[in-house]
């Protein structure tokens, strides 16, 4: 049996990039955002409400866009690259650099070795703050701050686990063109493979996402757990919390999935399973996967057991 090793520093970069294309986190865990009302799910939000239920979803699990109400951005994969250049900064006891970005501003990214041994280990932590940082017309503003809960093995033999928090602070990026997305909050994030198995398990406390694309701004807060379970090709998901979005116009819904989410392969959507969304004030909404192309919305808007709403739709249609 080989060795287990604990990860580098270099393992700071998938951390990170984990965190911010996943599920964010943020400063003191405090929004900007208004206090979410109360709200009765009906006929006149049903669909809104679905599209915010099927947004925290995709963003639950999202590595390389932003995705949700409308919004396809490229931001979240834009934002990692200038991370990554800066964590891959060797790190020791106490290691402040200041990393120059190829359009101007810069990235400072401070270390943390709490017992200098030259490995992410508990008690590690990491922070990046960019400053006007400008990288192929990409401009990134905002603090990020990692610290390790515990770490073991190696992604390079297949088996390892880690635990982190991350904690995002203003966290913005824009494009040349205007587009923008913010990230304010905390996150909690595990990791635990085992060959071709992987688990994972992440956080969401008062996560925030604002994002703004050819005009259109709509925002996001998360108070979510997602367990998620990755065996070969076959991803299954369990997601529950609360969240409010603009699409709601801030109100608050309580999500459940009594039934796993079944993604396989490279599926943009899940093939089965079912997410339960509750209004604060009544109403109950059910998304039943029927394909990875059709879901069915049903809505039992005073909560006596009859489903006034059966709609079948595509699942694009609440992008």
């Amino acid at each position: 049996m080989k060795s287990m090793q604990k990860l580098p520093y270099t393992g700071w970069s998938l951390l990170i990039a984990l965190g911010l294309s996943a599920c964010g986190g943020g400063g003191d865990g405090s929004s900007n955002a208004p206090a979410p009302s109360a709200t009765r799910l009906s006929a006149s939000n049903y669909e809104d409400v679905s599209r915010a239920a099927a947004m925290a979803y995709q963003l639950s699990l999202s590595t390389n866009s932003i995705t949700g109400g409308g919004l396809q951005m490229a931001t979240a994969q834009a934002a990692v690259e200038p991370l990554r250049k800066a964590l891959r900064v060797q790190a020791r006891a106490s290691n402040t650099q200041v990393l120059p970005c190829s359009g101007g501003g810069r990235m400072v990214v401070t270390f943390n070795d709490a017992n200098n041994n030259g490995l992410s280990d508990a008690g590690d932590s990491a922070v990046v703050e960019a400053q006007a940082c400008k990288e192929d017309g990409t401009t990134t503003n905002g603090r990020v701050q990692v610290s390790m809960g515990s770490t073991s093995g190696s992604p390079s033999f297949g088996n390892y686990s880690a635990s982190f928090e991350a904690s995002y602070s203003d966290f913005t990026v824009q494009e040349a063109n205007g587009d923008r997305v913010r990230i304010h909050g905390r996150m909690l994030l595990s990791l635990n493979q085992s060959g071709s198995t992987a688990n994972w398990s992440m956080q969401a406390q008062n996560w925030e996402l604002s994002a703004s694309y050819q005009g259109k701004t709509q925002s996001l807060l998360l108070n979510t757990r997602t367990e998620a379970q990755k065996v070969s090709n076959e991803l299954r998901v369990v997601l529950g919390g609360n969240l409010s979005s603009s699409l709601v116009q801030g109100q608050t819904l309580t999500l459940s999935t009594p039934q796993t989410l079944l993604t396989v392969g490279t599926d943009d959507y899940p093939r089965s399973g079912q997410i339960v969304v509750r209004g604060s004030a009544g109403g109950t909404l059910r998304l039943s996967a029927i394909s990875n192309t059709q879901v069915r919305l049903e809505l039992d808007a005073n909560d006596d057991g009859q489903f006034e709403i059966n709609q079948v739709k595509n699942w694009s249609e609440l992008d």
